[in-house]
């Protein structure tokens, strides 16, 4: 099974969802969402931000036996989750991102500039694993 994000507003949620899907599926592959990323009012003194956050959903991913990272799925077939975040600025024609329209209120990035830096955040975590030889297919699959 692969879940492509925003199964809930908070990390308790995202847990229990994810729990009861692994349950039911030998196999399951998650990458986290922007509404899963976002501080949830309950969460204020969790999680200082959205990257605290993300690395509470990748741990509690560990815990529950759920892929975040590439894995094979049988011979010759690997899953490869990718981790991304909004940006259309290499689209002129794009009418988004729009300056006045701030998306996702509820993430909060710390010192990354939303706008310029939380993509390229995301893009790195994909680093290790696009360096990598797959022989096979591959089957992406990304949030965004």
């Amino acid at each position: 099974l692969l879940i492509a994000g925003n199964l809930g507003g908070s990390l308790a949620s995202v847990a229990r969802a994810l729990g009861v899907l692994r349950a039911r599926f030998r196999r399951v592959f998650y990458m986290p969402g922007n509404l899963d990323l976002a501080l949830h009012p309950e969460e204020a003194t969790a999680f200082p931000d959205s990257v605290a956050k993300l690395l509470a959903l990748l741990g509690a991913c560990d815990q529950l036996g759920v892929d975040v990272f590439p894995a094979p799925v049988c011979q010759g077939v690997l899953i490869v989750p990718l981790f991304s975040w909004y940006n259309a600025w290499f689209d002129a024609s794009d009418p988004f991102p729009n300056p006045s329209q701030k998306l996702d209120r509820q993430c909060k990035w710390g010192g990354l500039d939303p706008e310029m830096q939380v993509w390229r955040f995301m893009l790195a975590l994909n680093d290790q694993h696009l360096r990598l030889s797959y022989p096979g297919a591959v089957i992406t699959f990304s949030h965004f």
